[in-house]
């Protein structure tokens, strides 16, 4: 299989294994306060050409990102063109309760490539790339840093609302209850991390499938950019039927080690493109990546 279609089936695996298996102080001299610490921020004005030659040098846990391609790209191959119908054709077979639960979602647990619809609209916009862990992600260009601030923040708004749902396929059922926090991460603006459990305690299509399934994923803005990680063990079946069970999914503390990784990379970036990076464009006006 070509590597520049790796990104859109990873991620697809992902949305499979989730969906259907489951102070400042004053200081002493007269009153003056102490200044505050200059922040620490990434460029704003990230393209797709440098998000991607950012990223391909960017470490994880001491480790380079691998498989680094533009969605773009990945999109021209003839694999991908067939997994995109596939995953759209997966999308109408999936429904949420609340309804409003599904896109979000499914945006979250395939780092943005996916949403409620199948694959995503901006894949123009967007790079992924493999951790070393197995961890997707994904880098999608928004047009300015506000942009990206509020696509984060719009997502956990959404996330928040998804607290206990259910996810239904071709009949079986599964009773979602997660949760999102916010872990401070330097470099970063807005974070989310998101995490929960689903039981499907009677599934029809395959008793194997019975059980629980875990899943946790995280994104954050920074710069123009929002940068979203999918775990390796983001979504894994850990009991029930003949299932062997796996590993639990990333902490939030694993998470938020690998944002801090990434957000330092864009922090002291960007790195330009060499001559064999991909032709990119810069970021289209775009909002939250839940908007369809």
């Amino acid at each position: 299989m070509a590597e520049k279609s790796k990104f859109l089936l990873a991620t697809g695996a992902v949305c499979v294994l989730a969906l259907t298996a489951c102070g400042n102080g004053g200081g002493g001299n007269g009153g003056e306060e102490s200044p505050s610490p200059t922040p620490v921020v990434a460029p704003d004005d990230y393209t797709v050409d440098t998000a991607e030659s950012t990223l391909a040098s960017a470490t994880v846990d001491g480790e380079e990102v691998s498989d680094v391609v533009s969605l773009r790209e990945g999109m021209q191959d003839a694999e991908a063109q067939d997994a995109s119908s596939m995953m759209g054709a997966m999308m109408d077979l999936i429904d949420s309760d609340p309804a409003e639960c599904k896109d979000p979602v499914i945006t979250a647990v395939t780092a943005g490539a996916l949403n409620g619809e199948g694959v995503t609209e901006h894949t123009d916009d967007m790079v992924g790339g493999t951790g070393p862990n197995d961890e997707t992600i994904s880098v999608r260009v928004m047009d300015s840093r506000d942009a990206a601030d509020q696509a984060v923040k719009d997502l956990k708004s959404s996330l928040d609302d998804c607290q206990e749902f259910t996810l239904s396929s071709m009949g079986d059922g599964t009773t979602v209850n997660s949760s999102t926090s916010s872990p401070e991460v330097e470099g970063a603006g807005e974070t989310l991390v998101f995490s929960g459990t689903g039981t499907n305690e009677d599934s029809t299509a395959s008793p194997d499938a019975e059980g629980e399934s875990t899943f946790s994923t995280s994104a954050m803005s920074v710069g123009n950019m929002v940068v979203m990680v999918v775990p390796g063990t983001g979504a894994s079946v850990v009991g029930g039927g003949s299932s062997s069970s796996t590993a639990s999914p990333a902490s939030e503390d694993e998470l938020q080690s690998s944002m801090s990784d990434l957000a330092q990379a864009f922090v002291d970036g960007p790195v330009e493109p060499t001559g064999s990076a991909s032709p990119g464009e810069t970021a289209s006006p775009t909002a939250s990546p839940t908007d369809s």
